[in-house]
């Protein structure tokens, strides 16, 4: 089957034309109104499983023997090995080369300049090859070592077929410079609940968690939102959550690939001792700044989201309070619902929660009046599924839930809760149809008592 190409941009009636790699990979087309950004998989997904005889660990990096050996012993590795030193100036710097024509040197060039603009590391060519240094090439897909390699001349940097969009180079070069993913953190499960049985098996060891003892996050919070996060669908082997935050108001959050999240700029800065570094510039002893800011490069305090100030002192919201979607609500009264936009089309991109809370002793109900979606494909490694777009509800379990998509669900058709909550998860690849509308009710449970 010959690849195909072309699709409708979701813009005011403009036709392009461009790959959309991940689907091409396969030989398999996708529906024309699609966004070709949106509808490609993960690129983790997308990457083969090894890479000239070495396994890629966590789908996306290849480790040295040493951090191969402390994943196998779970011990602790000498962290401040794999940073990349400083240079003449007193400031940490990483030299790069390119290896051939192939590698898009823009997107290469725009992820390093993104890491410049946020943090005290510099990222200059090199000529000098016998040194360690980062090597961009074209590969079979989007991949990195992590951190500095002593003993490599030069260690390679994939972006590969459809791994030239800003955030995804910006993520393979936070493991070129020693960030893990956010997911393997030890205390990932203060924050999210992993699905086992929505991964795919074979992918099952992507999600471990690293040993305390092996990590240093230098007492940052967890970040839901940090671009070193997994999408919530990761390795999913039928459209359902193989990541559940336990905010499911946070569960679109997950998994950005626009740019870094402050939290992931902070662990650079202090990785990287770039505040001391600015405050000795600045004539400071002490960092002024409060409520996770910090000094930066300009002398000014680097806020957070949710916070204002000279000093960030003054506390506005929280620090996701920004990146959850507008159409994302807790419903604790009765009534009409329905998918944005709705009778319209909904929108592709659509990452939408809707968190149902009745009272004590009564459970909600949901009463669809219109569903339709766009329906199953077969892109669930060949398996019918809802790929595209699909509306996850949970009555049973908190994190997973049933998949409905196409006109699976009928006009009159309820839900009831097992417990006094209902979570609904809407989320678009497409902008083909009207989506869904339903009437929330809440039942009193007979044997409870309030």
């Amino acid at each position: 089957m010959k690849p195909i190409y072309s699709w409708l941009c979701v813009m005011v009636v403009t036709l392009c034309a461009q790959p959309t790699s991940a689907f091409v990979k396969r030989g398999l087309s996708i529906p024309s109104a699609v966004s070709p950004v949106e509808t490609m998989r993960d690129f983790m997904e997308t990457n083969p499983e090894e890479v000239e005889g070495k396994t890629l660990y966590q789908s996306d990096m290849l480790l040295s023997e040493e951090q191969w050996q402390s994943v196998r012993e779970r011990k602790a590795m000498a962290d401040l090995v794999y940073r990349w030193p400083n240079g003449g100036d007193g400031y940490p710097i990483v030299p790069y080369v390119f290896d051939g024509d192939k590698v898009d040197r823009e997107a290469c060039v725009s992820g390093m300049d993104h890491w410049m603009k946020h943090t005290c590391i510099k990222f200059a060519p090199t000529t000098n090859t016998n040194q360690p240094h980062l090597r961009f090439m074209y590969g079979p897909g989007c991949y990195s070592y992590v951190g500095r390699i002593l003993y490599f001349k030069g260690q390679e940097v994939s972006i590969g077929n459809g791994c030239n969009h800003l955030g995804i180079v910006v993520h393979e070069v936070g493991h070129a410079i020693g960030f893990a993913h956010e997911h393997s953190r030890p205390d990932r499960d203060e924050f999210v609940h992993i699905n086992n049985e929505n991964i795919i098996p074979s992918q099952v060891r992507n999600f471990e968690k690293r040993a305390k003892s092996r990590i240093n996050n230098f007492n940052i919070i967890y970040d839901l939102s940090s671009i070193m996060h997994y999408s919530d669908k990761s390795f999913s082997i039928n459209r359902k959550p193989t990541i559940s935050t336990l905010d499911p108001l946070m569960q679109g959050v997950i998994g950005q690939r626009d740019g870094l999240s402050h939290r992931d700029k902070l662990l650079a800065n202090k990785m990287y001792n770039c505040i001391n570094k600015w405050l000795a510039k600045c004539h400071l002893k002490t960092d002024p700044c409060r409520n996770e800011g910090y000094l930066g490069a300009s002398c000014k305090c680097v806020c957070p989201p949710g916070t204002s100030g000279t000093y960030c002192q003054v506390k506005t919201g929280s620090y996701y309070t920004d990146k959850i979607s507008a159409c994302s609500e807790r419903i604790t009264r009765p009534g009409i619902i329905t998918s944005p936009n709705f009778p319209n089309n909904y929108h592709a991109g659509v990452k939408c929660v809707k968190l149902i809370v009745a009272p004590k002793c009564f459970t909600p109900r949901l009463t669809f009046t219109s569903f339709k979606l766009y329906g199953k494909s077969n892109y669930c490694d060949g398996k019918s599924c809802c790929y595209f777009d699909n509306l996850e509800i949970r009555t049973k379990n908190p994190f997973s839930g049933d998949i409905f998509c196409g006109t699976e669900i009928a006009a009159g058709r309820s839900f009831t809760s097992t417990t006094n909550t209902m979570i609904l998860n809407f989320q678009t690849l497409t902008n083909f149809y009207k989506g869904w509308s339903a009437e929330v009710t809440f039942h009193q449970i007979p044997t409870c008592r309030r």
